[in-house]
């Protein structure tokens, strides 16, 4: 995970059986500006996201739903998993015809109140560590954290927000090439390239212990 641009936080976690080969995982990854919600067409919605439109009530929030929305509906090819997040007018689409599960977390980098958010959603060690680090360190590091675990809850199919106090990262974790591998986490720039897809063995960790509490299910949660 880095921060891009200045404004925006990335976070992509691949959720797949543990038995997977070594090979490579075939990821794509799209990510659109505010311009494209002029593609945007409410007829072509699906049920679901036409009575999800209907309950919008911020005016703030439409045209990020409209950039997404139009994204999504340029890539209609049968992928076997996808997820969707679109902040602060952008959307980032991942996609895989190779694995079940998967999340993607998308954020706009912006002045929070770390400590009392990260109260919410960090656990006792990353609490430990948000103390240590002031300024845009601690902001960074904020996002960091936070589309890390949305990425996983999504993967995994679990409760937004409740669940993301029960995933979080390791003190010392890196990104290494892992045994059996189980997930992959990207790091790059946007929009220009998205970089490496990379083996995380701490993400694998996470997704494992998540996965265990409770039964997998069959979609993400929207965004």
């Amino acid at each position: 995970m880095n921060t891009y641009n200045g404004t925006i936080a990335i976070s992509v976690t691949l959720f797949m059986p543990f038995s997977v080969s070594d090979q490579p995982a075939l990821l794509q990854l799209w990510f659109a500006g505010p311009a494209l919600q002029v593609e945007y067409d409410p007829l072509a919605l699906n049920p679901e996201d036409r009575a999800r439109e209907a309950a919008r009530l911020s005016a703030r929030k439409a045209y990020e739903w409209r950039v997404s929305r139009s994204l999504q509906r340029r890539l209609l090819d049968p992928y076997r998993s996808s997820s969707l997040s679109h902040s602060a007018g952008h959307a980032l689409w991942a996609a895989s015809s190779q694995h079940e599960q998967m999340g993607v977390d998308l954020e706009r980098i912006r002045v929070i109140d770390e400590l009392a958010l990260g109260e919410l959603v960090a656990q006792e060690d990353e609490m430990r560590l948000l103390r240590t680090l002031q300024g845009q360190d601690r902001t960074r590091f904020f996002f960091r954290l936070w589309t890390l675990k949305e990425a996983l809850v999504k993967a995994v199919g679990g409760d937004f927000p409740a669940d993301m106090l029960r995933v979080g990262i390791r003190p010392g974790a890196c990104v290494t090439p892992a045994t059996g591998g189980v997930a992959a986490a990207t790091t790059g720039s946007l929009p220009g390239d998205v970089a490496r897809a990379c083996r995380c063995h701490s993400v694998r960790h996470m997704t494992r212990t998540m996965h265990q509490g409770y039964p997998r299910r069959g979609r993400n949660p929207g965004v």
